[in-house]
């Protein structure tokens, strides 16, 4: 092999290599932004439900 099929070879294995770790990060950066979106749902409408009953505690007290 000559010295730039080498460097060729190289390079084509570095882009492979590259190409590969930047499909991971992808994957791995959806489920991230699933699971915030998911987190974030969740803390919502946790946060409406205390205030709705906060709001129908105060109507019914007694004045």
């Amino acid at each position: 092999m000559t010295e730039s099929q080498k460097m060729l070879e190289i390079l084509h294995e570095n882009k492979r290599r590259v190409r590969e770790e930047n499909l991971n990060k992808k994957k791995e950066s959806k489920i991230d932004t699933i699971l915030s979106y998911i987190v974030l749902f969740g803390g919502a409408t946790i946060f409406s439900l205390g205030i709705m009953t906060l709001i129908s505690v105060i109507e019914n007290l007694p004045l």
